[in-house]
């Protein structure tokens, strides 16, 4: 938390960065259409945790999730 109170950003490294996009390169490749991927977007765990995952793999929905950010139950888990 920064002086005020506010909560900061810590950068990402390239080495970071290149591994989110050669991994978002991968699963698009081999999960096409059929998932929504998500990079680094809020996922709502509970009513009080909504992190921001560098790659979260979500069921498709119509809105693309406008009306809300996915949950739990809207990951794609097996």
């Amino acid at each position: 938390m920064s002086a005020k109170g506010m909560a900061t950003e810590r950068s990402r490294s390239t080495a970071h960065e290149s591994a989110i996009t050669r991994t978002e390169r991968l699963l698009r490749q081999r999960l096409g259409d059929k998932v929504l991927l998500r990079i680094q977007s809020p996922v709502q765990l509970d009513d009080y945790s909504e992190p921001e995952p560098d790659i979260s793999v979500i069921k498709l929905n119509p809105l693309d999730y406008e009306d809300h950010h996915p949950n739990a139950s809207e990951s794609n888990e097996k």
